[in-house]
């Protein structure tokens, strides 16, 4: 795993990423991502306060992977044309969330 991960995440630097060179739809973009970033951080804090997490989960760490992940899979998504990247990240997600989020 070790190999894996430092070879998987050496490929980042290759990617380009997408810039958004309208200002104004930059800020949009931008205000929506903080947006939901917040809202799960929030369901996340909530959960907290009534004992539903495992002791240690940092909200923001949630909401960082939800996001992120979902994002990458929408990506690949509408490049390959297919919804396989989305379901092998939702099923990844949930099996996060049950077993690594929410509280025993």
């Amino acid at each position: 795993m070790r190999a894996m991960r430092a070879e998987g995440f050496s490929g980042y630097k290759d990617l380009k990423l997408v810039d958004i060179p309208n200002p104004v739809l930059r800020a949009h973009v931008t205000k929506a991502l903080r947006s939901w970033l917040s809202r799960l951080q929030t369901i996340v804090d909530h959960a907290q306060a009534r004992d539903e997490t495992e002791p240690g989960v940092d909200p923001k760490t949630v909401a960082t992977l939800i996001v992120a992940s979902l994002e990458g899979a929408l990506m690949m998504r509408r490049i390959h044309r297919s919804d396989e990247a989305l379901q092998r990240v939702q099923a990844q997600l949930n099996r996060y969330l049950d077993e690594e989020v929410a509280g025993s």
